[in-house]
């Protein structure tokens, strides 16, 4: 008679996610799967993205995280800052600039020209 050794494994993954609130900050979070749970947790935060943060853009390709701050205020610009994203997930800052009327949503296209362009909604 063969005798069965059961198997214990742990299947196990981890996902990497960004997160933004309007109380100035951007947020990298660790989503843990392990055994049927789920974990998630706070990597680390940051508080460069201005004011109001409002909308995250990941440009996978390049490992760049574009971060739109709308201010909250008509009257006064936002910013739109850009992050580079490292292996682990951490950020960090690579421009931040002066976006008029202040971005609440963006999407990274490809031209027709190959090159990649950043469109902001304001």
């Amino acid at each position: 008679m063969l005798g069965y050794l059961p198997l214990f494994a742990t299947l196990a993954s981890a996902a990497t996610l960004y997160a933004t609130h309007y109380s100035g900050s951007v947020y990298t979070l660790t989503l843990n799967h392990r055994n049927g749970k789920y974990d998630l947790s706070l990597a680390s935060a940051k508080t460069t993205c201005g004011g109001m943060p409002s909308w995250l853009t990941l440009d996978g390709e390049t490992s760049t995280l574009y971060c739109s701050d709308e201010t909250g205020d008509a009257t006064t610009n936002g910013t739109l800052s850009a992050y580079a994203v490292a292996k682990d997930g951490s950020l960090t800052q690579l421009a931040k600039v002066v976006d008029v009327g202040g971005g609440v949503h963006s999407v990274v296209y490809e031209g027709d020209d190959d090159a990649k362009y950043l469109a902001i909604a304001h």
